[in-house]
């Protein structure tokens, strides 16, 4: 009798430890997922922190191929980040500082008078001093805000700022300009003038027999023989301004929205090569490699 208590007593014990060890109710699976991998996207870079090409424009409207030959083997290109927030911070200086000035009538009223008359691809260079300039002091500052030229659009008073020059002269090249690199300046040995204070063709240099024509004389600035002597370079740089800006290249030497009948209507396919963004390459339609200029100023 106690052989089969014992017996019995086992198998409940047993039968007891073995249901400790198991759940009745199955647990339930775990919602929580595991975090999404982040990925940082770097903001894209503003067209006037990028470039390209090689300073020509569109062929011609404006100054040829005479991009300064210290360029030569070198190419524009995307700013690095401080660069970019430099060149903004001038960028913003400048369309600030011209802000008073949008119509040519402004500009004229408050003592800018034009230099150069209207040019295809130029526009109008307007100054409020002598357009002779003085030697600049190599390491002299830059400051954006202080442009040597106003350019317009067009003859009337109510031509838009379409941007701005500025002008270097020495025996050496510019010590500083816009932050990056992609501000190339091109160089000026002659001009054809009207007078002391104005000039007749902007562009290439032009023959005497051209010049004469326009009723002017050819002065030879630098170089052998030049009145700023035979070691120093007059360099110029043209910069263009919002909603006028050549967005591949917001430095380059003309605007092709500058037409022989003045600032092109808003229709005409060359805005649409002015706001190409820079990170697509060079417009199609642009030529880079050709350095022809305005036929006009050879009539």
């Amino acid at each position: 009798m106690r052989t089969v208590l014992r017996l019995t007593a086992i198998v409940l014990l047993t039968a007891t430890i073995g249901s400790c060890g198991a759940s009745t109710t199955a647990k339930p699976k775990s919602t929580t997922t595991a975090p999404a991998a982040t990925t940082t996207t770097a903001p894209p870079i503003p067209y006037w922190c990028n470039a390209v090409g090689v300073g020509i424009p569109p062929s011609g409207h404006g100054n040829g191929s005479h991009v300064s030959k210290i360029y030569a083997g070198k190419h524009k290109g995307p700013l690095s980040a401080a660069d970019c927030k430099t060149m903004t911070e001038q960028w913003n200086e400048v369309i600030a500082a011209t802000k008073p000035f949008n119509t040519r009538a402004k500009a004229e009223a408050a003592g800018w008078n034009a230099a150069a008359e209207y040019i295809v691809g130029l526009g109008t260079h307007h100054t409020r001093g002598a357009i002779i300039p003085t030697a600049t002091a190599q390491g002299a500052p830059f400051e954006a805000d202080k442009p040597e030229f106003l350019i317009f659009g067009d003859t009337g008073g109510d031509a838009p700022l379409v941007g701005v020059a500025y002008t270097y002269l020495g025996p050496k090249v510019p010590s500083a300009g816009y932050a990056g690199g992609n501000d190339w300046w091109h160089e000026h040995p002659t001009v054809c003038m009207g007078s002391v204070n104005k000039i007749l063709a902007g562009a290439e240099a032009i023959s005497d027999e051209a010049c004469v024509k326009l009723g002017g004389f050819n002065v030879r600035l630098t170089g052998k023989g030049g009145i700023f002597g035979e070691n120093n370079t007059f360099f110029m740089l043209h910069v263009w301004l919002p909603p006028y800006e050549y967005r591949p290249d917001v430095f380059v030497a003309g605007n092709p929205c500058l037409l022989e009948s003045g600032l092109a209507p808003k229709d005409h396919p060359c805005w649409k090569i002015l706001s190409s963004d820079p990170s697509l390459g060079v417009p199609p339609s642009s030529n880079d490699g050709d350095s022809s200029h305005d036929g006009a100023h050879d009539a």
